[in-house]
């Protein structure tokens, strides 16, 4: 004959309707969003640690008016920023992260 199964669990039965599951999230979740597994020895042992800044107001303002004008470009005909409006993009978010990267700049 066959073998009686015992009955499951109530928890493995049971699944918690999504509203719960989206308010309350698991461990597993939360420790994804809120470690690394790799940075802290990296940081620990002298390597990789990227101390970054947020950039002077002045920086910032050149960025934004860079990246405004290879918008505005793309639309209405300004002499050099139309024809390289993907490069003075580029350059808006170098000035940027340079800005990012470096202190007091």
């Amino acid at each position: 004959m066959g073998r009686i199964a015992s009955p499951p669990s109530l928890r493995a039965c049971y699944a918690a309707p999504l509203a719960l599951r989206v308010a309350f999230p698991t461990r597993d979740v939360i420790r994804f969003f809120t470690e690394n597994d790799y940075s802290p020895l990296v940081n620990k042992e002298g390597g990789l640690d990227m101390n970054l800044s947020p950039p002077s107001t002045a920086v910032f303002v050149i960025s934004l008016i860079l990246a405004a004008l290879a918008i505005i470009g793309k639309f209405a005909a300004i002499p050099f920023i139309t024809e390289h409006g993907f490069w003075v993009a580029v350059i808006a978010y170098v000035v940027l992260a340079v800005g990012n990267l470096f202190r007091g700049v």
